[in-house]
């Protein structure tokens, strides 16, 4: 897992921190080569990546548009994908479309703005905030 800062300890920080346990359904946005989503199955997560590659275990899809319902999944996991997208802030407004009520974004990304305002802007409550 060297896709991201710190790699899969990167990961287990921010599940740590949300709180989430097994058998919590976990979408990854912006998947990549689709580390993450073996990770969190391992933990016996159940975990959908998406990705515009798509790939081994991994969706294809446009993390800014995805075909799920609303409230499909108890949290979202996003580790520098949001600013890739090339629309943070729609990236958020769908990440918050397909949480459910009272469940968790996992985000961590490159901002050179006030990310937790936009992360408020697109309804989440922001619980932790670090650099």
């Amino acid at each position: 897992m060297t896709r991201h800062p710190l790699g899969e300890a990167h990961t287990r920080e921010l599940l740590r921190l949300s709180g989430l346990a097994p058998p919590a359904r976990l979408l990854d946005m912006g998947a990549g080569d689709g580390d993450t989503v073996r990770l969190l199955r391992a933990l016996s997560f159940e975990a959908v990546g998406v990705d515009l590659k798509g790939g081994e275990g991994v969706e294809y899809g446009d993390l800014l548009r995805l075909e799920y319902p609303g409230g499909s999944f108890d949290a979202a996991i996003a580790q520098c994908s949001f600013f890739l997208s090339g629309d943070v802030d729609g990236a958020f407004r769908e990440a918050h479309r397909l949480i459910r009520p009272g469940g968790a974004l996992l985000w961590s990304d490159v901002s050179f703005t006030d990310a937790a305002a936009r992360a408020r802007r697109a309804g989440f409550a922001v619980e932790y905030e670090g650099d």
